[in-house]
């Protein structure tokens, strides 16, 4: 990932990608912040960078719970539960206009 982000810094799903990474090797800090430049680079979502997103937000939310910071805790699953929400309307919406 730190090839993507070097040939296109405006990339948010590599930063995404590369928190990922970064939360699997327990490195807490660099994973939060790079969820928090995916999410600066990509504040409006639509199609499938929302369920990608909505893991961002998931897990930017485990990350500031374990900091104690509660408050930004809960926003961040709130907008990953918006993200399922309104996937799953996507969904539902589309399965009705073929039938």
């Amino acid at each position: 990932m730190n090839k993507a982000i070097a040939l296109a810094p405006e990339y948010a799903e590599a930063y995404a990608g590369r928190g990922n990474g970064y939360l699997a090797q327990n490195k807490y800090d660099l994973a939060l912040a790079d969820f928090n430049k995916a999410v600066a680079l990509k504040p409006e979502l639509s199609g499938p960078l929302q369920q990608n997103f909505e893991l961002v937000y998931n897990e930017r939310g485990g990350l500031r719970e374990k900091q104690g910071n509660y408050g930004a805790a809960i926003d961040d699953y709130t907008l990953a539960l918006q993200l399922t929400r309104s996937a799953q309307e996507r969904s539902t919406i589309g399965a009705m206009s073929t039938t």
